[in-house]
């Protein structure tokens, strides 16, 4: 349609993308990374803050999957000595006001309509569909914290996005 659209603190910057290689075997969700999978050469980095400005310190974050799920697993370094701030533990509270990593699904051509996964230093788990956090998957995630970072690794099944797929 036509209209007028107002927009306030726009930045536009590249997005770091992967393609999404397939495993044999499914990661223990356990937030170690200790999997081959989690091979620091397929790692995306460059990610940005906000303001499009580089962070202090480099994120990294993979993806793989099999027939059954997608898996996420992060490498968040931290200052030593700064405390993570992870207060959220109620399943869909307001953990994005942690230290958290997000993962948002397109699962349509239509925009706005995905499917958000946000975890907490604690493993606290928040999703949505859209901004409806009624919506509930069935998916697991663990997080672990060392005095220089902190990872997360995710298992999203993919029978718990709404996606119609066909066969391949």
């Amino acid at each position: 349609g036509t209209g007028t659209v107002w927009f306030d603190d726009v930045s536009a910057y590249g997005t770091p993308t992967v393609t999404c290689s397939t495993v044999e075997d499914a990661p223990e969700i356990d937030g170690l990374l200790s999997e081959a999978c989690w091979d620091a050469g397929s790692a995306l980095s460059g990610f940005r803050v906000n303001d499009g400005s580089a962070p202090d310190l480099d994120t990294r974050a993979w993806v793989v999957g099999d027939s059954e799920s997608l898996y996420f697993a992060f490498h968040c370094p931290r200052k030593p000595g700064v405390p993570l701030v992870k207060t959220i533990t109620q399943r869909d509270g307001p953990v994005w006001m942690d230290d958290d990593v997000e993962v948002f699904i397109s699962t349509s051509p239509v925009r706005g309509d995905y499917c958000q996964f946000v975890v907490n230093p604690l493993g606290t788990r928040y999703d949505s569909r859209r901004t409806d956090a009624s919506w509930n998957a069935d998916w697991t995630a663990a997080a672990r914290e060392s005095p220089d970072a902190w990872t997360v690794e995710m298992a999203i099944p993919v029978s718990q996005l709404p996606l119609e797929l066909g066969a391949g």
